[in-house]
């Protein structure tokens, strides 16, 4: 899976490339457990776990994690939940015109009957992008 989409910030007005290079649905992301991250999970949940490529083809210099953030949806759920940045650390970083980072996208979830899931950037607005993933369990 690789996909590759052009997105323009409706609140700052620039525009930046998100690749989708894979997503796996895991109970362990950097050594972290699902039942250490969630207090109580059992195997009903799971971290789903987007790899992307942010790359700045704007003019000037930002800090990706302040200017925008990706949710993911899951079948029939209309807005998603938003990752979580002690996952993605080098979005904490900043990212120079031209310049591109790799990291993963991290979601807790409930494991359920969901067939794909949906990445949406700059949601609500009329610049929303999707990448449709589908349920690698499926």
């Amino acid at each position: 899976m690789r996909e590759t989409a052009t997105v323009t910030s409706d609140l700052y007005d620039f525009d930046y490339e998100v690749t989708v290079n894979d997503f796996n649905i895991q109970n362990e992301v950097d050594s972290v457990k699902i039942q250490d991250y969630i207090t109580g999970a059992d195997e009903g949940y799971g971290f789903a776990v987007v790899d992307v490529t942010i790359k700045n083809i704007s003019d000037e210099s930002y800090v990706p994690n302040e200017m925008f953030s990706a949710n993911l949806a899951k079948e029939g759920d209309t807005a998603g939940d938003i990752s979580n940045d002690e996952f993605f650390e080098v979005g904490d970083k900043e990212l120079a015109p031209g310049d591109e980072l790799k990291g993963h996208l991290v979601y807790d979830i409930p494991l359920d009957d969901s067939r794909k899931y949906t990445l949406k950037y700059e949601i609500s607005s009329d610049e929303e992008i999707h990448f449709v993933l589908p349920n690698p369990k499926k």
